[in-house]
């Protein structure tokens, strides 16, 4: 019983701590240009083995989900839209903080930031979010076009 109560503290605990603000284009654009890596914006179908994901693991919370293999194919931003044709196989990354981990859906049309690490293109799924947005909408695309463009100040007051 003690156990039950240490786990249902620690739960509440990691929730306090886990407050995600609901992020959007334009913050993810802002935080990618801090990162030292290239960062790829994209938007297209990611498909890979989705047993694969982590699960929720209360006993194990600090270890690292394994990288997971998967594949794009979409179109890559740059300065008139996603007009540049894309396909290639990327690295999907699953994060977790404390026992909740990030997720993806195979096959869903979305806009991803993707990380540019080595030779390899690595997508970070944060239990968070801010790097896969999915439901696509042409308001999202023209932040993303207005981001790259240098006018993403203006897009954080829609």
């Amino acid at each position: 019983m003690r156990w039950l109560a240490a786990a249902l503290t620690l739960v509440a605990t990691d929730l306090a701590a886990l407050s995600c603000l609901r992020p959007t284009i334009p913050d993810s654009f802002a935080r990618a240009e801090k990162v030292p890596e290239d960062v790829y914006l994209l938007k297209g179908r990611l498909t890979f083995d989705e047993r694969l994901l982590p699960e929720t693991d209360m006993l194990n919370q600090e270890q690292t989900p394994a990288p997971i293999a998967a594949r794009f194919k979409g179109h890559a931003l740059n300065r008139d839209g996603f007009t540049t044709r894309y396909e290639r196989a990327v690295t999907l990354q699953p994060l977790c903080f404390g026992p909740w981990c990030g997720g993806a859906a195979s096959g869903e049309e979305a806009i991803i930031f993707a990380k540019v690490v080595g030779a390899d293109l690595v997508i970070e799924a944060s239990p968070c979010g801010g790097n896969i947005f999915y439901n696509v909408n042409r308001a999202m695309e023209r932040q993303a076009i207005a981001c790259i463009n240098g006018d993403c100040d203006a897009q954080l007051l829609e």
